[in-house]
């Protein structure tokens, strides 16, 4: 295989690991988000806020 074409497989494969971080975390997101609506305490708005940080650095990952 030529160069090129390695970088190109390996640019893929980090786009692919990169959206199934990316729908793992969003799951959490949501997890948290509904678990909120159902009990806002502190401990559980604390958690949908670190939810919402790493969904959003997954984003800028891409």
């Amino acid at each position: 295989m030529k160069s090129k074409q390695i970088l190109a497989l390996v640019a893929v494969g980090a786009t692919l690991y990169h959206l199934a971080a990316l729908s793992r975390d969003a799951e959490r997101w949501a997890n948290n988000a509904r678990r909120v609506r159902a009990n806002p305490t502190p401990e559980n708005l604390i958690g949908l806020l670190l939810a919402s940080g790493i969904l959003l650095a997954d984003l800028r990952s891409i």
